[in-house]
């Protein structure tokens, strides 16, 4: 009975039958918050080419199976939701240890893994790989999760929040992200009310940036670090705060240390108006597969229907022109934005009183 349910109803996508049946097992709504047990053993199982590595903006954005046609086939997202610098190195010597066919690791770069967050590394052995990777075939969850898993689909089975095979996050349709977005001017200054004092580059991370690219060099591997979008909401809170010098910082010495392919320039795809059925945002921080698709596949030069600037491999020469481009396009963005404009510093003197 424990065997049938686990392997059969496979509430994890990770059995060997690899069986879906619609209103049986197809919605796997406990495949959720599981990253750090279900990715290393996929990354075995699957031996892909091309991993993805970041926080959960990477996570919610890339569908791998976008770069299914090209040389970087066969992709995988391990990226994992609040994940450190540090720990992506850790995360990777643990998958080139479980798959010796790795050839290309995608970085993600966002500014807040650069502001004073710990760089503390941790061993993954082979024990942990085992035990985790057990966990997911044969444990009291699992049982659990497999009786969930059938109860919701036979009942219901409309699509829900879950990790897709590919490792990515899937948001169900009808998401609606006016609510974070109207809760951003008051969020922002939560995490950072000191400003620009919260917005300093913190060196140990730019050292594990070096790290992770002296350990691609050592391994053989191509590794592309990717400068993610902002929405216009938080380049605006970095205008405000003063902060473009510790951006500018930022990816100049990341720019020096490996190759660096940036889609944060100001565009309608990035500054996308704030509405009811956005395309390209889930929220003010995270990106959506929309966004990704466009990211991929402009990047392998398959896709004509993004702005100009979309794409751009930003090397040191280029970093000062990229930031005064942006600072320019928000300042204008801000002219036209009156109304959030206000709400932000009115926020800001909230935090005052």
């Amino acid at each position: 009975m424990f065997g049938l349910l686990s392997l059969g109803v496979d509430p994890y996508g990770v059995s060997p039958v690899n069986v879906s049946v619609h209103r049986l097992n197809e919605v796997k709504i406990r495949r959720l918050d599981i990253d750090r047990l279900i990715k290393p053993y996929e990354v075995w199982r699957y031996q892909p080419e091309t991993v993805f590595l970041g926080t959960s903006r990477i996570h919610q954005s890339i569908n791998p199976a976008t770069l299914d046609a090209s040389v970087y086939a066969t992709a995988y997202n391990a990226s994992i939701p609040a994940s450190s610098l540090s720990l992506n190195i850790s995360h990777l010597q643990q998958y080139l240890d479980l798959n010796p066919n790795l050839k290309t690791v995608f970085v993600e770069l966002f500014i807040y893994n650069f502001l004073g967050q710990g760089q503390d590394q941790r061993e993954k052995g082979l024990w942990e790989f085992v035990t985790n990777s057990a966990s997911l075939f044969v444990s009291s969850d699992v049982l659990w999760d497999s009786l969930i898993t059938l109860g919701y689909n036979v009942t219901n089975g409309s699509p829900r929040y879950e990790i897709k095979p590919g490792g990515y996050f899937y948001y169900p349709p009808g998401h609606d992200a006016r609510g974070t977005f109207a809760g951003f001017a008051a969020g922002i200054w939560a995490m950072a009310p000191q400003g620009a004092e919260n917005m300093k580059l913190h060196q140990p991370a730019i050292e594990t940036i070096r790290q992770l690219q002296a350990l691609a060099d050592e391994r053989g591997l191509t590794m592309i670090f990717i400068a993610t979008p902002n929405h216009a909401y938080f380049d605006y809170f970095v205008e405000r705060v003063g902060a473009w010098p510790t951006v500018e910082q930022w990816l100049l010495e990341v720019a020096s240390i490996g190759r660096v392919i940036s889609y944060s320039q100001p565009n309608s795809l990035v500054y996308e108006p704030v509405s009811q059925n956005m395309k390209y945002w889930n929220d003010p921080f995270h990106f959506s597969l929309e966004m990704g698709r466009a990211m991929t596949e402009s990047f392998l030069g398959q896709l004509d229907e993004v702005p100009e600037n979309f794409v751009v491999e930003l090397t040191p020469d280029l970093v000062r022109q990229h930031v005064a481009s942006r600072r320019s396009a928000i300042q204008a963005w801000a002219t036209q934005n009156a109304d959030y404009v206000e709400k932000i510093e009115e926020e800001r003197l909230k935090l005052l009183q």
